[in-house]
């Protein structure tokens, strides 16, 4: 697991192609990652928000970024990839952000 700190923000990072993927996340989150890289091949997913804090409560939604090498339309992608995931039991938020973006951890 990665963990790192932007100011107040933790974020783990579920997926990196050039990291094994591992056990150590919870079902949940391997199914997520499993379906994701398997539809998008992403550079990198991160898990951020109250899941990724550890603080999450019953209500709390899963918070993802998706940072992916070519990228026509974000918001056409995280509908897209949210429609992957929607018979999952839990609500789902994704940002989607090209490798080239400026800012992508």
């Amino acid at each position: 697991m990665i963990v790192t700190e932007y100011g107040t923000i933790v974020t783990t990072a579920l997926y990196r192609p050039e990291l094994p993927m591992t056990n150590e996340y919870p079902p949940l989150y391997q199914e997520i990652t499993r379906r994701i890289v398997a539809a998008a091949d992403p550079v990198k997913m991160i898990l951020f928000g109250f899941q990724a804090r550890g603080t999450a409560h019953a209500g709390s939604d899963l918070d993802l970024l998706v940072i992916e090498r070519d990228l026509v339309s974000a918001r056409q992608e995280a509908i897209r990839l949210r429609r992957l995931l929607r018979d999952l039991d839990i609500p789902i938020d994704i940002i989607v952000v090209a490798q080239s973006f400026p800012w992508h951890p």
